[in-house]
């Protein structure tokens, strides 16, 4: 720009000093100048950036009421900042809106007038909208970013939209759809929903749980909402709880039963009168027990086991019922069982009297522990019939009793560890003494017979030398075949008649004992070797020998077993009562001499009982289990001694005949042989007095057998 300084006339004047002055933010230079011959002065001006008026004012001091104005109008420049406000949008609940506004300024920051823009989301379109005005509309959670953008120059700006959702209101509620808990230990899932102010739903809300009644209901997080677990009948309150907003839901536990669990215990009642107990539970359908429900029971058959109170079941007849319990239409069953066991027995007749063969049939009474008789033909009862001795008694696996001997004995029946006892007097033959001996010589050909025994007066065996075996049987003799034996020395026939025959091949030969009803024998050879000297025994599967061994040896029925090995000189005889009580006669060693012993056998072990004399030739034990014994020294007198039961022993007569065997059928009915002085002899013993028979030296006898039955 120029300024022209001039005269009055109009002529420029040199050499004048221009000043001048900017307004506002405009700039002139320079700010003085000197005008030139022509009265000119230049200076250069820069217009202020702010849109408007700007001014330029050139003063001369000479002049001071005068000045050169010169106005310029700055208009905006283009578009060079484009603003969005707000820069940062936040929504607190879903479908709220809010309008964006946008600035333009050039790049002095003049405001522009700004043509059309373009609205836009730039992030995610499914957090917020954007209307062409540039209204944002909230969507879902989260964050995005606005933008606004110039069409004609490109120029953009943005704002950050952040919607999020605050709780105005929350509701707790169960799944599904009840508020009902059936069964302790039953879980229910239980939801927390919270709205915002426009009510639209909060997303994944994260609730807290808490049970205002714990006893009740209990509750966890679990996922996004809460797990109610039943504890105990009644009710809880559940409180859901996000930011501070809270609701509660009622929750009713209760104990729906579904099933019924019986027991009965024992599960079989061995006696009438017994009583079973029940116990049961009424449960939910978690297994748990419902206290207060209380079961009703019930018998299939009441005649068999009756309920008499809850939970007591009586037997009252043999046979298989099923108990029931039940609660309304829910039941169970258990099997019970009546069925009687022994617990005592009665033998009827209680007792007996019987003569010799006269029988009488005992019968078992089983009781149970109650004292109620068992029907054996619903619950059979089966045991072992004896007698207490076998030589006074014969019982038979039926309970029929046969008188055998004189004495008072017993029919004795077992089942296990349970025993009764019937007593049975055996009254004695009026028998009187032999008077008359009728001799009998079967075997002309001159083979002694050393021994002779049996079970019935037609059944009689006697053996002697060279294997001889003969038999009774109540009318004639008959000689059985001959075994290869060198002599039998003694024989014993068991009650069903078989014939048990002792002897062997002579001295430091092998023992036998032969066996059986008939020929063919069985023949038996006893380790260790030595003539088997006397046999004797209880039943075909209980036999006893004794040999020159000094052994005693039992037969079982199949093999022959050592049970007792005695410190005799010489062994003489074995007899007994039972297998429990056997007696075996010889003699030991007293420094340099022989004397007479007997020994006893309780059944598990050998005592010596007696000492006395040269030796014991013989023994017989009476249906009363009383001992007698023939002691005998070196001349002919021989004493009958007797013992109750080994301990203490009588002499009981004197013999003068060199008695040396003896058998009784009473203990005042005894009889007994021997030789002495070239004469033999049969005494006879009636408990008083003694009676001698001498027969022919010719028919010399060694030894003899009777029974107690009338003419035995």
């Amino acid at each position: 720009m120029g300024v022209r300084v001039l005269t009055a006339t109009g002529a420029g004047v040199p050499d004048v000093t221009v000043r001048f002055t900017a307004s506002g933010n405009g700039t002139v230079a320079p700010t003085l100048a000197t005008t030139d011959a022509t009265g000119v002065v230049h200076a250069s001006w820069t217009l202020r950036t702010l849109a408007g008026p700007d001014t330029i004012i050139a003063t001369v001091a000479v002049l001071p009421s005068q000045q050169a104005v010169f106005t310029a109008t700055v208009r905006p420049g283009r578009l060079a900042h484009l603003t969005i406000t707000p820069d940062t949008v936040r929504f607190f609940k879903l479908q709220d809106t809010t309008a964006l506004r946008a600035q333009g300024e050039d790049r002095a920051h003049n405001p522009v007038v700004l043509g059309p823009l373009i609205w836009a989301i730039a992030g995610s379109t499914s957090i917020a909208s954007i209307d062409t005005a540039g209204i944002v509309r909230s969507l879902q959670p989260g964050s995005t970013t606005a933008s606004a953008t110039h069409s004609a120059t490109g120029i953009v700006d943005t704002a950050h939209v952040i919607v999020s959702q605050a709780p105005a209101t929350v509701v707790v509620t169960t799944s599904p759809g009840t508020d009902t808990l059936n069964w302790l230990g039953q879980q229910r899932a239980i939801y927390g929903t919270a709205q915002d102010s426009a009510g639209y739903l909060i997303v994944g809300a994260p609730f807290t749980w808490r049970s205002l009644d714990s006893g009740v209901a209990q509750v966890q997080v679990s996922g996004g909402s809460g797990l109610v677990t039943a504890v105990w009948s009644g009710t809880a309150r559940i409180v859901g709880e996000y930011q501070g907003l809270a609701d509660t839901a009622t929750i009713t536990v209760r104990q729906v039963p579904a099933r019924v669990s019986i027991a009965v215990d024992p599960d079989t009642l061995a006696a009438f009168s017994d009583t079973a107990h029940g116990g049961g539970f009424v449960l939910d359908s978690g297994n748990a027990l419902i206290s207060t429900a209380t079961i009703a029971w019930s018998s299939s058959n009441s005649a068999i086991a009756e309920v008499v109170a809850a939970k007591r079941i009586v037997a009252r007849a043999n046979g298989s019922v099923i108990v029931t319990g039940s609660f309304g239409v829910l039941t169970d069953t258990e099997a019970l069982v009546v069925r009687q066991s022994l617990a005592t027995v009665q033998l009827l007749p209680a007792s007996a009297t019987l003569a010799i063969d006269q029988t009488a049939q005992f019968r078992a009474a089983p009781f149970d522990r109650n004292g109620f008789e068992i029907d054996t033909t619903i619950v059979p009862i089966s045991g072992t019939w004896r007698p207490l001795n076998v030589n006074w008694l014969d019982v038979s696996s039926t309970g029929l009793a046969t008188g055998r001997a004189a004495g008072v004995a017993g029919v004795v029946f077992k089942r296990n560890a349970v025993s009764d006892t019937a007593l049975v007097t055996v009254l004695a033959p009026n028998l009187g003494p032999v008077t008359s001996w009728e001799w009998k010589n079967p075997l002309p050909q001159g083979n002694p017979l050393q021994a002779v025994s049996g079970n019935a007066d037609n059944n009689v065996y006697a053996v002697g030398l060279s294997g001889t075996i003969v038999h009774f049987d109540g009318v004639s003799w008959t000689v059985k075949p001959r075994l290869d034996v060198l002599a039998f020395t003694d024989a014993w026939v068991s009650p069903t008649g078989q014939l048990f025959a002792a002897g062997g091949q002579g001295m430091g030969g092998a023992g036998m004992v032969v066996h059986g009803y008939d020929a063919p024998w069985s023949g038996d050879t006893l380790p260790p070797y030595g003539v088997v000297r006397a046999v004797w025994g209880v039943s075909d599967t209980s036999v006893f020998a004794l040999n020159e061994a000094n052994r005693v040896l039992k037969f079982t029925g199949s093999s022959w077993s050592e049970i007792g090995s005695l410190p005799l000189l010489t062994a003489a005889d074995l007899d007994g009562a039972s297998s429990q009580l056997m007696y075996v006669s010889g003699s030991v060693q007293e420094g340099l001499n022989q004397v007479g012993a007997v020994f006893k056998y309780n059944g598990t072990t050998w005592n010596e009982v007696f000492r006395g004399f040269v030796i014991v030739s013989d023994l017989w034990v009476a249906p009363d289990s009383s001992v007698y014994a023939i002691g005998r020294n070196n001349d002919c007198f021989t004493t009958l001694l007797h013992s109750t039961d080994g301990a203490v022993w009588d002499s009981v007569t004197v013999f003068s005949e060199g008695i040396s065997n003896i058998h009784g059928r009473t203990p005042q009915d005894i009889y007994g042989t021997g030789f002495c002085s070239g004469a033999s002899a049969i005494v006879h013993w009636d408990g008083v007095s003694t009676t001698v028979y001498h027969p022919a030296s010719e028919n010399g006898p060694l030894q003899l057998w009777g029974n107690a039955a009338p003419g035995g």
